[in-house]
């Protein structure tokens, strides 16, 4: 996780669910390779398509354990969307944890991101393909989420990389 995502998810969080998130928080993506919000929320249930570190609830494809379903008022996936081909697979399993009017902070590469990214070892072996435009994000995810905030991450320290942030509620 590149530290200028984390420093936008630390900002939202604090300034919004701090001191009234109580309930388990659903990281989706939540392989450990490069940083996990597990030391940031320590109420964070990881889902991921893999076992490894900060896992707690291996998936398949598509599929939330229906004891996980609507169970969540904040999901979160960092840097994990751009790895999933089927991006409206990724957004209903967001669905699926979510409860009614749960929040969602959600981090891609931008479409001015040009580097590769490694992702954690699975028998799917995803590449980083996906790079959406907001206009694309809003039709993907307007339908089924009001969109709170939509906008680009400060400018890293690496060349030509730059995160997309998506802060919705779900309707």
């Amino acid at each position: 996780m590149h530290k200028e995502v984390l420093d936008e998810f630390n900002k939202w969080y604090k300034n919004n669910l701090y001191h009234v998130d109580t309930k388990p928080v659903a990281e989706l993506g939540s392989y450990n390779i490069n940083g996990s919000l597990k030391g940031t929320i320590t109420h964070t249930v990881g889902f991921d398509i893999c076992e490894g570190p900060n896992v707690d609830i291996p998936i398949e494809l598509g599929v939330i354990p229906e004891k996980h379903k609507n169970k969540y008022n904040t999901v979160i996936s960092i840097s994990s969307f751009q790895f999933c081909p089927n991006s409206v697979m990724y957004k209903n399993e967001i669905l699926d944890l979510l409860c009614h009017e749960g929040l969602l902070f959600l981090t891609m590469c931008s479409p001015k991101c040009e580097l590769g990214h490694s992702t954690s070892p699975n028998k799917y072996k995803f590449g980083d393909s996906i790079r959406m435009t907001h206009i694309e994000i809003n039709e993907l995810f307007g339908k089924d989420f009001e969109i709170l905030e939509l906008y680009d991450s400060p400018v890293t320290n690496l060349i030509s990389h730059q995160d997309t942030i998506l802060i919705a509620k779900k309707k």
